[in-house]
């Protein structure tokens, strides 16, 4: 290499920006639900609008056995707009785009809700009882039952 010649370098990345790169899912997994089963669940206009992915067949419940409720959701989705400046602004704790759904979902009975359940286990067991005279038992063999409760708070949050 000539003392005239200029090598181009990559710019170093961002740690941050690359360990982000790895967090977003670019595509469905493979666990998401055929194309075929969102297609005649999810109205074209919708899809034609959004990319939609079904998982678990949330697509086939929902619009089955939840009927008003994903009706509310169709008609939220219709009438949502994201604009570059909501991308862009701040929210603090709440930006725009969720204020526009809460606007549009809060008055048909629809709230942000947090779910949360403890774990309780039960162990139980069998434990011999009965007399111990010098280090042996005397008679036929007993056993008591015996149990315990561990609680886990919280362990769905």
């Amino acid at each position: 290499m000539s003392g005239d010649e200029v090598t181009e370098q990559e710019e170093p990345l961002d740690l941050a920006e690359e360990i982000s790169k790895d967090e977003v899912a670019l595509a469905p997994s493979d666990t998401g639900d055929p194309t075929a089963i969102v297609e005649a669940k999810i109205p074209q206009d919708i899809r034609e609008r959004y990319e939609i992915y079904s998982y678990r067949n949330a697509a086939t419940i929902l619009s089955e056995t939840r009927k008003a409720e994903f009706d509310d959701l169709l008609k939220a989705l219709r009438g949502f707009k994201i604009t570059p400046k909501m991308i862009r602004t701040a929210g603090g704790n709440e930006s725009d785009i969720p204020k526009l759904f809460s606007a549009t979902l809060g008055p048909l009975g629809w709230h942000e809700t947090v779910v949360q359940g403890d774990l309780l286990v039960k162990l139980t067991w069998r434990e011999p009882t009965g007399a111990v005279k010098n280090g042996k038992r005397k008679g036929s063999p007993r056993y008591g039952a015996k149990s315990r409760e561990l609680t886990r708070k919280p362990h769905l949050d």
